[in-house]
């Protein structure tokens, strides 16, 4: 709330804390002003990943373009909102070109405050070096004539410069922009007014003087809001583009910019200039990957966002300069490289101004040192005189040569011109291109390896192994054929190092993971489970003329993982499965273990055998936690047996319960289940056949990319049944077309749940022979196993023979029975029910039982008297059926119960109906 603005004693200000540096933007003129007469009770503080730029482009064509920029996420806003009308003011801390002063001038103009205060003009002249004499900062900001010698004249200088509050109630307004160029004495006198709630402060400044003083103490101590500014992460990039577009954006596309925008909002909004406009930028016109290198995304650096960033290198002396443009030409080294060339005073300036950041480096016990942002890198690249090019890269190559650890930038540089590298240095290259999900490096780093100049001397075995790593990233690209091709290249070589040096202890892992890949190319990529069985097997024969030692099973016990897992894929659990259930047992390591869990898994889910599904994901869940996953899908893997657990156990709370927390945030791994995903598989589910439509309709494409196999394949089935639950017949038959064309590596994992999406689905379409159909699952289910899809196709079989007016086959109820015997399920024991009430006629009892199968996420289609209902009415009919209050069905349905009512009512005169009563036995 407001207060009364308060005259500081002069005694009262310590100079404290240290200088703040950093090289990015002025300190604007600061500007004092009456604070609008509002209160908001409370003010918290706000994190956030993304801000939004604004800028003045009003008299420009491309406004209504960018009008998106300023509005992706407006909690930012209301934050800084909710704390000048407190009177608090805020600290916004973000690198540059993430938003902070656009952020602080569209509040400000929004709240009615002075143009020349939310918009200010920057100073002639820019000053981008940290200002450490004493009240340099109030002399730059305050543009004073003089310095202040004490403490107690900064005070008055501060005072002088502000326009008093007229109405007294709040306190005048304070603006600075690059807070922590401030020297430490003008930081503490600020701070100290701040406290005193003398001024309303909002300041920007960099992350890294969010933990100095006298700023930190500031948010610490509940005195200022902070808000934290990010860069947009990749799938935030990807809903900005796509909203900009009107339509889904090529996932290449997106790739590209945000790796050269780094997710820097102002660099991103002048990359994309007129994307608008391009229709190849969609998905629909990107047919292959390679045309993304043929897309003229500002191929050269932007001039206007050059001049911003060169900027930040102002001041700075010929060392710093160097080891600016060294970061830049040879992309990310080590801090021990870096100050290999460069004294740590000149490195601590650069990380105190906020050029360079630093991370933890991948597979090394050290940290990788990278200039702050991919603008300011440009601006380097662009500014980098030829000679100091070469001078720069000749000392890398050096390095290089003696298997130095160089960045992935600076070897596929060096290896372009031709330089010889270690080959520690190429693999440490090509491991961090891995890391970084970035195959088409690996590709370009090993091409350029084994190039023309022959210059880079490599063992077989070294040669070997970057053929593997080529091979696994043509895999990645769903370059099959390519990947294929490596393999055929490096098995002669590995076959005769078999031969001739079967002691050198690295080829069990290289024989081994040449099978693996060669088996996951031949069954998922080819379809052909043969050929993938055989390569195991030859590589079996390969590991058999090793010598033994300690830890040589290992690579076997790999191999025979490997076996299951490809049987465990094609659906042949019956074959795969109680041996698969013995290694996870028997292996301690769970890394080892982990390919096996989802394909035994779904086995035994479909089986019905939810309790050993449970406990073996628990028990993985628990080793992925720990940090022992290496196998990187396994936690998507473990997430979607999750999902399908509690479907197939007709858990249908549980699973709902799982919506607005892990579907929101899904867990680390798992992409593929987010919000939509969840939500449409716990709305089929809930009988609200037009929401599962709308959420799984866009998602086949982030599913197939994403998800574990299978996963794309469930959900278009799923969707098929809402479809056709919802009156839409063609569209439903279209998905069931798309299921049956996919290839067998993504189905067949999951044939059984498959196979009954698609019963169930003909049975809302009518289709004739359903009856035998479900028969004939019902004994493919049998021979194979899995018994829980045997007893729905049984029960399935049984409602169409009984609601034909014919008996049901004989034995079929004791064989439900016999199959209860065996299985634990919510869902199994309303299955139970629900026929025993069938074959006994005993319609109370039966509408009872189907109403317990609609709360386990089972709908049976009602009589043919609903072909006249419009798909809202059919849908509402179906829930009233299942005795739902007009309440509940409007919120499963996102409407109001009124709405509800007068579907209901139509329903009522169609069907010839007065009661909910009546409707429910008109609908059997």
């Amino acid at each position: 709330m407001c207060v009364q603005p308060f005259k500081p004693s002069l005694r009262s200000i310590f100079v404290t804390g240290e200088p703040d540096r950093d090289g990015h933007g002025p300190l604007t003129s600061a500007h004092a002003v009456r604070a609008r007469p509002h209160e908001v009770a409370g003010s918290a503080s706000v994190s956030s990943h993304q801000v939004i730029v604004r800028e003045q482009f009003e008299q420009t064509e491309q406004f209504g373009q960018f009008e998106q920029f300023e509005h992706v996420h407006q909690a930012h806003e209301n934050q800084l909102v909710r704390s000048l009308r407190a009177g608090r003011g805020a600290l916004i801390f973000g690198e540059a070109g993430t938003g902070k002063s656009h952020l602080a001038s569209r509040v400000l103009t929004d709240e009615g405050y002075p143009d020349q205060i939310a918009n200010p003009s920057p100073p002639a002249v820019r000053r981008t070096v940290p200002l450490t004499t004493a009240f340099d900062g109030l002399v730059h900001a305050l543009d004073l004539d003089g310095r202040p010698a004490t403490a107690d004249e900064a005070v008055i200088a501060v005072q002088d410069h502000l326009t008093p509050a007229r109405s007294g109630t709040c306190a005048p307004l304070l603006r600075i922009d690059g807070a922590h160029l401030l020297d430490s004495a003008s930081a503490a006198v600020i701070a100290e007014l701040v406290r005193l709630r003398a001024i309303t402060l909002v300041a920007t400044a960099r992350p890294h003087s969010a933990s100095a003083a006298p700023w930190h103490g500031l948010w610490r101590d509940d005195v200022l809001d902070r808000i934290d500014l990010h860069a947009l992460a990749p799938h935030e990039t990807a809903g900005l583009l796509t909203t900009i577009v009107g339509e889904p954006v090529a996932p290449d596309v997106v790739q590209h910019l945000w790796d050269r925008s780094g997710g820097n909002v102002l660099h991103l909004r002048e990359l994309t200039t007129g994307l608008h406009a391009r229709s190849d930028l969609t998905r629909s016109g990107l047919a292959a990957t390679e045309r993304v290198r043929s897309l003229s995304i500002t191929p050269e650096p932007v001039p206007a966002l050059l001049t911003v960033a060169t900027t930040e290198l102002a001041d700075l002396n010929d060392q710093a300069l160097q080891a600016l443009r060294a970061l830049a030409l040879l992309g990310p080294l080590t801090l021990g490289t870096l100050l290999d060339s460069v004294d740590r005073e000149t490195v601590e300036s650069l990380l105190h101004r906020g050029l360079i950041r630093t991370r933890p480096a991948e597979r090394l016990p050290e940290l990788m040192v990278e200039p702050a942002h991919n603008l300011l890198r440009e601006a380097l690249l662009s500014t980098t005189p030829p000679d100091q090019r070469q001078e720069i890269l000749q000392e890398a190559a050096g390095r290089g040569a003696n298997g130095g650890v160089l960045g992935r930038q600076a070897v596929l540089l060096l290896l372009s011109k031709g330089w010889p590298l270690g080959y520690a240095t190429i693999r440490s290259a090509v491991a961090e291109a891995f890391a970084h999900r970035r195959p088409d490096e690996v590709v370009w780093l090993i091409d350029a390896t084994f190039g023309p100049t022959g210059s880079n001397r490599l063992s077989t075995i070294e040669t070997i192994t970057l053929l593997l790593d080529r091979a696994e990233a043509h895999r990645l690209l769903s370059h099959t054929d390519a990947a294929l091709d490596d393999i055929a290249e490096l098995l002669p070589q590995l076959r005769g190092a078999v031969a001739a040096a079967p002691a050198d202890a690295r080829l069990p892992m290289l024989v081994l993971t040449a099978a693996r890949l060669r088996a996951d190319l031949e069954q998922h990529d080819r379809d052909d489970l043969d050929a993938a069985l055989s390569s195991l097997a030859e590589a079996n024969q390969w590991m058999a003329e090793l010598p033994t030692s300690g830890d040589s099973d290992q690579p076997r016990i790999e191999l025979e993982v490997s076996r299951l897992r490809h049987l465990g894929y094609a659906g042949r659990h019956r074959d795969s499965g109680p041996r698969s259930l013995d290694l996870l047992g028997e292996i301690a390591d769970p890394r080892v273990a982990l390919p096996l869990v989802y394909p035994t898994g779904l086995g035994l889910l479909q089986a019905g055998r939810f309790e050993e599904t449970w406990n073996i994901a628990a028990r993985y869940r628990a080793a992925i936690a720990a940090g022992s996953d290496v196998h990187g899908d396994a936690a998507a893997e473990l997430a979607a047996l999750g999902v399908l657990a509690h479907l197939g156990a007709g858990e249908i709370d549980q699973l709902e319960a799982m919506t607005p927390t892990r579907f929101e945030n899904p867990p680390t791994g798992a992409p593929w289940l987010n919000a939509q995903v969840g939500a449409g598989l716990t709305a089929a589910a809930r009988g609200t056949w037009s929401q599962a439509q709308s959420k799984l309709g866009p998602v086949h494409e982030h599913l197939d990319l994403h998800g574990p196999p299978g996963i794309g394949a469930y959900a278009r089935g799923v969707e098929a049944l809402a479809a056709a639950a919802g009156g839409e017949p063609a569209r439903a038959q279209d998905l069931l077309t798309a299921v049956r064309a996919m290839a067998r590596s993504q189905t067949a994992v999951l044939s059984g749940e498959l196979r009954l999406l698609r019963l169930d689905t003909m049975l809302w379409l009518r289709a004739p022979s359903l009856p035998r159909a479900a028969r004939a699952l019902a004994s493919w289910a049998h021979l194979s196993g899995l018994m829980r899809i045997e007893m729905e196709a049984l029960h399935r079989s049984l409602v169409l023979d009984l609601r034909a007016g014919r008996p049901p086959y004989d034995g079929v109820l004791e064989r439900l029975r016999q199959l209860r015997a065996h299985l634990a399920s919510p869902r199994v024991d309303a299955l139970l029910s629900h026929a025993e009430a069938l074959v006994r006629t005993d319609a109370d009892l039966a509408g009872i039982a189907e109403r317990q199968l609609n709360e386990r996420g089972l709908w049976l289609p009602p009589g043919p008297q609903t072909r006249h209902l419009t798909p809202r009415e059919r849908e509402v009919a179906a829930l009233a059926r299942a005795r739902l209050t007009s309440r509940t069905i409007a919120t499963r349905l996102g409407v109001s119960a009124r709405t509800v009512d007068s579907h209901l009512a139509s329903v009522f005169a169609k069907l010839g109906v007065s009661s909910r009563e009546e409707l429910t036995h008109a609908l059997r």
